[in-house]
């Protein structure tokens, strides 16, 4: 899958996102994943602490050059940060919920930030074009 094409399902799916993908290197403390390599990209998602020790139950090494592999985001995984190198249309696939969890949580995030929030607040609905 292209940058391109996670652009256009990301903005036709969710509302008011606007995509940033890292394709180049983000300085010098960001460098383990080498953006730096030809036609290279990475797609970060923000997900739970739940879902992310669910993902990643153990302390391992990633190597982080590697493409089509989800793993904590090699700065940011702390903040329960995943990325994906390069995602094939089968991964991105897979990928789906971890975007719709990111959505929901930004959401829910602003709306206990906005003084006028209510406590019954839905995140606006997502396309049903493409399922989750």
């Amino acid at each position: 899958m292209d940058e391109e094409a996670i652009r256009t399902y990301v903005a036709s799916t969710f509302k008011g996102v606007d995509v940033q993908i890292g394709s180049k290197e983000d300085g010098s403390f960001d460098n383990a994943s080498k953006l730096d390599r030809p036609g290279v990209f990475r797609l970060n998602i923000g997900i739970s602490r739940k879902t992310f020790d669910s993902l990643f139950p153990d302390e391992v090494d990633h190597d982080f050059t590697a493409l089509d592999v989800l793993m904590p985001h090699p700065v940011y995984g702390r903040n329960h940060w995943v990325c994906v190198l390069n995602p094939t249309d089968a991964t991105f696939e897979k990928l789906k919920p971890l975007l719709a969890e990111a959505y929901d949580t930004a959401f829910r995030r602003i709306e206990r930030r906005s003084p006028s929030s209510g406590s019954d607040a839905t995140p606006p609905s997502r396309s049903t074009s493409s399922p989750l």
